[in-house]
């Protein structure tokens, strides 16, 4: 009886996975030993990752059974389970922990589906640290040992791991691997598999500024996911989504489902989930107007984002936490973090030209232009959209340093690079830096009508911030046909 339970867990589970969790519940009550209870346990913690409480203990009942069995690589597949799960709660250490276990338990034996599954979930790790070279040489271990025996399933996440990390280290043709493992997901129906590829891949479209190419994929992987039960990634995908929304202006949708995904997440026991929906919710109020609403918010993002220890989170935990403090006062906190961002740009510079614009304005308010240049020179940009944002960072030092045609020159390949991709929010904020320097060379008229397109834009949004500082560029201006 216990097999066929199992067979249909494991056949009903990418369409339905409540119907899963509750064939492998009931096939852990049927076992008659600990393997076949651990096999049951494992199965049910891997689809059951939208319930965590439910799934550390299913992950700890697995590991404690394959031990009882006296079956070193089952408990491996458990323990780097577990440290997949952890990831997701955002605990770098224990992360690490169950990751190390695991790779020790797999080191020297046969190969095997589980050994590339331990040594791929290893390598995403790494990858997602920062540590993009150690994470591709175990990437590239995970493919080899998965073509060995033959599974499709774990080639797709050595390729993802690979993919990701050579795309931290600038290599933009990675995007097709990930395209390539989502097909492969889509075409097996692996539903889990497929989640993780949509994530990535809008991720990075995203992240390379195409926007709402980036959307729609991401509103795919979300009707997919929830279609079939898969509560977390779904919501994984959702705040992904966020990322796309944010830039392209729809702030009060941004708000919205960071506020949804928040609640969920809580409800569900917590996870890097709920640090990103207060970051969404911190930067939309910040520029909104709400500083010290948005700085309470932002002390957990950036402890969370600490504790998780990815390059992902961190950067823009750091990048905009040096905005938010400067913007209130704390100005020898803010360069601590600004200092902060600096140290760890130097392994993770593709995360640095993805950040940098958000980090450079605060850090020239604060005279540190030295130090911007430098990470300039450091930020590795992988699409044409990062190479104009640190284009838009040196643009800030220079104007800083009165050489206002070259400024204007890199601002404006920002804003040329930018309206194609619809890119509201960034196109909105570097207008007002291209106004900046047109006024500093007396050019008034264009100034204005450049702050007019500015002001539109910054209405729509909402973006109190940016409209205070268009005012102030327009008062001077006023004063004069007032005074004339």
């Amino acid at each position: 009886v216990y097999r066929f339970v199992m067979m249909a867990g494991e056949r009903v589970q990418a369409l339905d996975v409540d119907r899963g969790t509750y064939f492998y519940t009931r096939a852990a009550e049927l076992a008659r030993n600990p393997r076949d209870r651990g096999r049951a346990l494992l199965a049910f913690g891997q689809i059951a990752s939208g319930h965590i409480d439910e799934a550390v203990e299913a992950f700890e009942g697995a590991a404690a059974a394959f031990r009882e069995a006296d079956s070193p690589l089952h408990e491996a597949d458990a323990l780097a389970a577990r440290a997949g799960l952890e990831w997701y709660r955002g605990d770098a250490d224990a992360s690490d922990h169950y990751d190390e276990l695991a790779q020790a338990k797999v080191e020297g034996l046969e190969p095997s589906e589980i050994v590339a599954r331990v040594i791929a979930g290893r390598a995403a790790h790494l990858q997602l640290r920062g540590r993009s070279e150690e994470g591709l040489e175990l990437a590239e271990r995970a493919i080899a040992v998965a073509q060995q025996v033959g599974s499709t399933e774990n080639y797709v996440r050595g390729l993802s791991a690979r993919a990701n990390a050579l795309l931290q280290l600038g290599d933009p043709s990675a995007e097709e691997d990930i395209r390539e493992t989502l097909r492969i997901s889509l075409d097996r129906n692996n539903t889990r598999a497929a989640l993780v590829a949509y994530n990535n891949l809008a991720t990075n479209v995203v992240f390379a500024g195409r926007l709402v190419e980036g959307k729609e994929l991401i509103e795919e992987a979300i009707e997919y996911g929830s279609q079939r039960g898969y509560a977390l990634p779904a919501d994984w995908s959702r705040n992904t989504r966020c990322e796309a929304l944010f830039p392209l202006g729809e702030w009060d949708e941004t708000l919205a489902v960071a506020r949804q995904l928040f609640a969920s997440d809580q409800a569900r026991g917590g996870s890097q989930i709920s640090t990103f929906a207060k970051a969404w919710q911190a930067i939309v109020l910040f520029f909104r107007g709400s500083t010290l609403e948005a700085r309470q918010l932002w002390v957990d993002v950036l402890e969370q984002s600490r504790r998780g220890k990815d390059a992902q989170g961190l950067f823009p935990s750091l990048a905009m936490g040096t905005m938010i403090w400067e913007a209130n006062g704390e100005v020898a906190e803010a360069r601590r973090m600004a200092e902060e961002l600096a140290e760890i740009s130097v392994d993770n510079p593709v995360f640095l030209a993805g950040h940098l614009p958000t980090a450079a304005e605060p850090m020239v308010s604060m005279g540190m232009e030295q130090l911007v240049e430098k990470l300039v020179r450091i930020a590795r940009p992988n699409s044409d959209w990062m190479a104009a944002g640190v284009g838009g960072a040196q643009a800030r030092v220079l104007e800083a340093r009165g050489n206002f045609e070259e400024a204007l020159a890199l601002y404006e390949t920002v804003v040329e690079a930018g309206i194609p991709l619809e890119q509201r929010f960034w196109v909105t904020k570097v207008r007002i830096g291209v106004a900046r320097c047109l006024i500093a060379l007396g050019r008034q008229d264009e100034a204005s009508e450049v702050l007019d397109l500015a002001g539109a834009d910054a209405g729509y949004m909402g973006a109190v911030r940016l409209l205070d500082e268009i005012e102030a560029l327009e008062e001077p201006g006023r004063e004069a046909v007032e005074g004339g």
